[in-house]
């Protein structure tokens, strides 16, 4: 609806903080130390794309008469998908593992990338997994949600249109940035 484009970029953004959050604490469930790595990085970025939704939604000129179409929820514990779920994060375990074995370090992280483009949480686990707080554990996890995060943001082109893409795009970036900023400058200034 072209009267909600800044609400419903907004949205996805919103969604996008959450992720990132959902990421820090599946993490420190697993693996203390490495959500202690993660941390600074994801909290800055899911600062910044928080702060950009919340902008977004706040400036929507939309007083919310237009006419809608009723909104259809489907259950998120249905049994098929709780299955594909578990069928991904299954693959995305063995695949960790072969990853590993056969291409080393490189390979995790390409498998990091490809993963992303689906799902956060397979990659997530296995990552916090792995033995410390290890800086490979903390890349892969890191580069599966950038990889997810802009992939989001294409879909949301395709599927909203310019206008939602480029705005979900803006917010996604200022997230990167501020994660790219903690990640790379504040160790150098400190």
């Amino acid at each position: 609806n072209e009267a909600h484009v800044r609400m419903l970029s907004g949205g996805i953004l919103a969604a996008g903080a959450v992720m990132l959050l959902r990421v820090l604490v599946v993490t420190g469930i697993i693996n203390f130390e490495l959500a202690r790595l993660l941390a600074p990085v994801l909290l800055a970025a899911a600062i910044a794309i928080g702060v950009v939704s919340f902008l977004l939604v706040r400036s929507d000129p939309a007083d919310g008469t237009g006419n809608s179409k009723a909104l259809v929820l489907r259950n998120p514990f249905d049994l098929a998908e709780v299955l594909r779920f578990g069928a991904l994060l299954a693959a995305v375990m063995l695949a960790v593992v072969f990853a590993r074995r056969y291409f080393g370090d490189t390979g995790l992280l390409g498998l990091a990338a490809l993963s992303g483009l689906a799902d956060v949480d397979a990659m997530t686990l296995s990552a916090a997994r792995m033995q410390g707080a290890t800086t490979l554990a903390a890349n892969a996890i890191l580069l599966t949600v950038a990889v997810n995060s802009l992939a989001k943001v294409v879909y949301a082109w395709f599927a909203g249109g310019a206008r939602i893409g480029f705005l979900s795009l803006a917010g996604t970036l200022a997230a990167m940035a501020a994660g790219a900023f903690v990640l790379f400058v504040l160790p150098v200034a400190g």
